[in-house]
């Protein structure tokens, strides 16, 4: 019975720490409810928006700026103004940021010609290739300015924004579009065409060895120093994911197609990327170190194995950074990451 028992809370534990292991930035799960239409008035709810301009948001020292009604009125009287619902919460940090109910809306406000800094400091969401400036909301100097599930509907309502000023017009005729259902779509004006929000999918996937105390990591020419990471790229027209899996480990890595590389793929995880509109399917892929043919050069800078131990001591130096300790060492992508996803649940797997 003890032996019972305790094989029980053993696979209990294991199951709890893969979930927490599992679960990538930006996930919500379920505390932003995201409805085609927003849900009716209820009392006590209260209304936020989450301003943005060409990809920026409003930050403060309590972290990310969500307006009220009042704030955003002069802005929403304007023509060129977008403004679309991105979803309501009813627990976590982003309930704890405005209430119990709160709605959450877009405004998107980069077609002013100067950029409104009477409503606050304005902060890039992140900073491409890792560096962690200040500056940067997520992974910058010190850690992520705000909450988990805050950086999820920042994440959400840049991404959207940056969607609704890149269909301006409409490709069948010409005419100008404009935001309709909430926001969530738009519609040109002179013949009806609708345009939906469009994701663009991508893989990004952890070669091992088959003893997995070895990992493969590349990294390309604008990286900062010392910056490697997990192979990745987008899925092309009429194939499958695992397909793209398989054919970016050959195009980056140079290893020969196998049915062998194939069979070994596992879904890990997916994240909404939104930089500008990706949705990122997370793999490991076990692969035969001698399988590794010259890499073409016009993929990566750099491609190289990794030991278990190695990456672990520079991980748990690096911690929640998206900076190595010591400038120029070896770093991998902050937790903000799927990348770092897939190397923390490797790290952590004692197979």
């Amino acid at each position: 019975m003890r032996s019972r028992l305790t094989l029980l809370l053993t696979l209990l534990a294991l199951a709890t720490r893969s979930s927490a292991l599992s679960t990538p930035f930006f996930d919500t799960s379920g505390r932003l409810q995201r409805t085609t239409s927003p849900p009716a008035p209820q009392p006590g709810a209260e209304t936020f928006y989450v301003p943005v301009y060409n990809g920026e948001v409003l930050m403060d020292d309590d972290g990310a700026m969500l307006l009220g009604e009042a704030a955003v009125a002069p802005y929403m009287a304007q023509d060129d103004c977008v403004v679309s619902w991105l979803g309501s919460a009813t627990e976590g940090a982003l309930a704890a940021k405005g209430s119990a109910q709160a709605k959450y809306w877009l405004l998107e406000l980069s077609h002013l010609e100067e950029r409104p800094d009477a409503l606050g400091e304005w902060a890039p969401l992140r900073e491409a290739g890792g560096g962690g400036t200040a500056a940067a909301v997520l992974s910058g100097a010190g850690g992520n300015r705000c909450a988990d599930d805050v950086a999820a509907l920042l994440n959400t309502a840049r991404g959207l924004a940056l969607w609704h000023r890149s269909v301006k017009f409409c490709s069948a005729c010409g005419g100008k579009t404009e935001a309709v259902r909430h926001g969530r779509n738009r519609q040109c004006k002179d013949c009806g065409a609708r345009y939906r929000p469009r994701v663009d999918p991508s893989v990004i996937v952890l070669v091992v060895n088959e003893k997995r105390d070895r990992c493969l990591l590349g990294r390309p020419k604008s990286w900062a120093a010392g910056r490697w990471s997990t192979l990745a790229g987008f899925v092309e027209f009429g194939e499958t994911l695992e397909e793209c899996v398989v054919r970016e480990i050959t195009e980056e890595a140079g290893v020969t197609p196998t049915r062998d590389v194939a069979g070994s793929l596992t879904q890990v995880a997916s994240q909404p990327w939104l930089f500008p509109r990706s949705l990122m399917v997370g793999y490991e892929a076990v692969v035969d170190d001698a399988a590794l043919l010259k890499r073409q050069e016009d993929e990566l800078q750099g491609l190289a194995w990794f030991d278990k131990d190695y990456v672990r001591q520079q991980v748990e130096a690096q911690g929640d950074e998206d900076a190595p300790a010591t400038p120029g060492d070896f770093h991998v992508p902050s937790r903000v990451s799927l990348a770092r996803t897939l190397i923390d649940m490797w790290l952590n797997d004692d197979r």
